[in-house]
């Protein structure tokens, strides 16, 4: 557990040398009010609270730079791919939900079809895997913010031509998403990204959610 930074490494040592079998470590961090034993209880089960895992600086032949967004299943990196040098978006996911056989099927089954869309409002999936306990997913890094963030840099409230622009690109991403058999799941300002077109235009992309 102190992996995890709930306990220091002494204190893991002391309450280890002190366990036995009618006091095991588990009981003891109770016992002597380092933790709950909700908390001890929700460990031991696996699921573990997202906050409380250390985030990993490597994954699956990336090296994570700096965190860029928070889903509530997983973090978003942005990282570099060590092998070609190139930054991408990193959407990695941990405990509990890896230890769901179901689900980390399913996120990889829906990275592959993601991978084969190549359409200007979706934003290209490089590559997925699994990698000590964590699924990862490479996207293109898109580096102009999302819908959110340009209606608030403009007062709150879009220009209406401006936002009509994004909406036909969004619909446009979701009728290619929709032939490849994927559904997003999530449509909200935040989840709209944007990018310089050939012609300077923003463009709406976005990207194949998955549960």
């Amino acid at each position: 557990m102190h992996a995890r930074r709930l306990i220091t490494p002494a204190i893991a040592e002391q309450l280890k040398a002190k366990a036995s079998v009618e006091q095991p470590v588990a009981a003891l961090l109770v016992s002597e009010g380092y933790l709950t034993q909700h908390l001890v209880s929700t460990l031991i089960a696996g699921n573990v609270p997202p906050g409380l895992i250390e985030q990993p600086t490597a994954l699956g032949g990336y090296k994570i730079l700096t965190q860029i967004g928070q889903g509530g299943m997983g973090t978003v990196f942005k990282a570099v791919q060590t092998s070609l040098g190139r930054e991408v978006a990193l959407k990695v996911i941990g405990p509990p939900h890896t230890a769901d056989k179901a689900f980390c099927e399913r996120f990889l089954r829906e990275a592959r079809v993601a991978a084969q869309i190549n359409h200007p409002n979706v934003i290209t999936v490089f590559d997925a895997g699994q990698d000590r306990g964590y699924l990862y997913m490479a996207l293109e890094l898109v580096g102009g913010g999302d819908a959110g963030k340009a209606a608030t840099a403009d007062g709150g409230r879009m220009e209406e031509a401006r936002a009509l622009r994004l909406a036909s690109d969004c619909c446009h991403g979701l009728i290619a998403l929709d032939h490849a058999g994927l559904i997003h799941r999530d449509i909200k300002p935040a989840n709209v990204f944007l990018l310089r077109g050939p012609t300077s235009a923003w463009r709406a992309r976005l990207a194949a959610r998955t549960r």
